[in-house]
């Protein structure tokens, strides 16, 4: 089977992006989802990383607020890759005990709906696990060395436990706040809003970001190393916007990174409606990967006399939306194409006509495109909803989705699909979303079964549907 070049760039540039990037954490079920799920829901959490040179080991602790989901006699946070020093439960202190990835804490009676905090101290290791699949070799994840630093990649479900305990589930979505100590000649990097800055004895200095919206464990980037923040302001419906890049690059890159931000961030929220949090800009490390950690998307920095490009650009602004505020609850499979199939098509649509971004005439010049294609990838990987045990690839996610989406457009009009997109995205906005939940939202905003009956063929025929307004198209041999 062969791909065009769209397809192709579509699923590497979103490798790590709410997909699983070799096998999964022994912390979850495979799905994304905690041992302790159905226990207690995490709150929020405030996490401290310490980094120094010359050691792979940080000290670093957590706070968990929580509630009781059931009656509770124990706690349990995944971790895994670290020591762990004092634990306590409600300011208490706690025996605790580590049996593989988990960590277990015996705790006082904690009634059902009570809420509950749970400290520990710990020292992690910046070491990526074996991989199971390729003996002698380390998984890529979480973590990235850098000449002085460090970057993670927690943007798969399952991974975030390797940095700091938590609840790393991706259906337990909770707000945070970071402080990141290093050097003073270095940056601690975290998303959300930068909200002090303070230098320590000893030449460190510790940075402190707050996110106040809920995301999943996974959404979090947290780096350090020499990195400047660039083109900070503040727009008039007041999100925050930031860029963090190299040093050494900022005036190469600080031209490149605006007004494009801005323009792109318009287009997409007169789609999708307001912006679903306070801050947004975009991460550029010594990284070949990109993904949609909530508020700073992490992209590949480009060669000179490059850029980002739109396409990348746009499909990872979506994620914003789709995957940080709507996380999609089976992460792994059915519901994907909730975040990969909109973030492709927006992507696609902004970018096919860089003189006029959003041409109605480029956006069905790259579903032709991908129409033409479609039954091969469904032969390969199953339909947008309905994929196989596990795609590796997530192309029938990301271009069956973009295709289910642009036959819904298709079928009801421009100004319904938009309302059911803008309805989907305040209705679930910072919660979890399944793909029933986007269909029953199409039926109600679009009062037509037709509507559904056509999104739900899109998304589970093993075959490729006709695309409606098009009966010229086919699919290639």
């Amino acid at each position: 089977m062969k791909y065009t070049r769209h397809v192709i760039l579509a699923a590497a540039i979103s490798l790590c992006a709410s997909m699983a990037c070799g096998s999964a954490a022994l912390a979850d079920d495979g799905r994304g989802r905690s041992a302790n799920t159905g226990e207690y829901d995490a709150l929020d959490y405030d996490v401290s990383l310490e980094y120094k040179d010359n050691t792979r080991d940080m000290s670093g602790s957590t706070t968990m607020r929580a509630r009781a989901a059931k009656d509770l006699k124990d706690v349990s946070l995944d971790f895994a890759g670290g020591r762990v020093g004092e634990v306590t439960v409600n300011g208490r202190p706690a025996e605790s005990v580590t049996e593989g990835e988990k960590l277990k804490i015996k705790t006082r009676p904690l009634p059902k709906d009570s809420t509950f905090t749970v400290h520990v101290d710990f020292v992690v290791t910046r070491k990526n696990p074996d991989d199971p699949e390729h003996p002698g070799k380390q998984q890529h994840m979480p973590w990235l060395e850098t000449d002085r630093g460090f970057i993670i990649e927690p943007q798969s479900p399952g991974t975030a436990h390797r940095v700091f305990p938590c609840k790393d589930d991706v259906t337990d979505k909770a707000t945070y706040t970071f402080h990141v100590t290093a050097p003073s000649d270095l940056a601690g990097i975290a998303n959300g809003d930068l909200t002090s800055t303070k230098k320590d004895p000893g030449g460190t200095t510790t940075r402190t970001y707050r996110l106040s919206h809920p995301v999943p464990t996974m959404d979090n980037q947290l780096a350090v190393g020499p990195y400047t923040q660039v083109n900070t302001h503040t727009r008039q419906d007041g999100v925050t916007i930031r860029d963090v890049v190299p040093t050494d690059r900022a005036d190469r890159l600080r031209p490149v990174l605006t007004p494009r931000t801005d323009r792109q961030l318009d287009w997409l929220t007169a789609k999708l409606g307001r912006y679903p949090f306070t801050a947004y800009g975009t991460f550029a490390p010594l990284t070949p990967a990109a993904f949609e950690s909530a508020t700073l998307v992490t992209l590949p920095l480009p060669e000179p006399g490059k850029d980002f490009g739109d396409y990348l650009m746009v499909h990872e602004m979506a994620h914003q939306w789709f995957g940080a505020s709507l996380t999609p609850k089976d992460n792994f499979g059915d519901d994907l194409w909730l975040a990969e199939g909109h973030a492709h098509l927006y992507g696609q649509w902004y970018a096919s006509d860089p003189k006029n971004p959003g041409s109605e005439k480029a956006l069905e010049a790259a579903m032709r495109e991908a129409y033409g294609i479609d039954q091969g990838i469904r032969d390969e990987e199953g339909a947008p909803a309905k994929p196989g045990d596990y795609s590796k690839t997530g192309i029938t996610q990301r271009t069956g989705g973009a295709l289910a989406l642009y036959a819904l457009r298709q079928s009801v009009g421009p100004q319904t699909f938009e309302k059911i997109e803008q309805t989907a995205a305040n209705r679930y906005q910072h919660k979890v979303i399944s793909t029933q939940d986007y269909i029953n939202i199409v039926r109600e905003v679009s009062a037509s079964d037709s509507a559904t009956t056509v999104l739900k063929n899109w998304l589970y025929n093993p075959k490729t549907p006709p695309m409606p307004g098009h009966p010229n198209w086919h699919p290639t041999p």
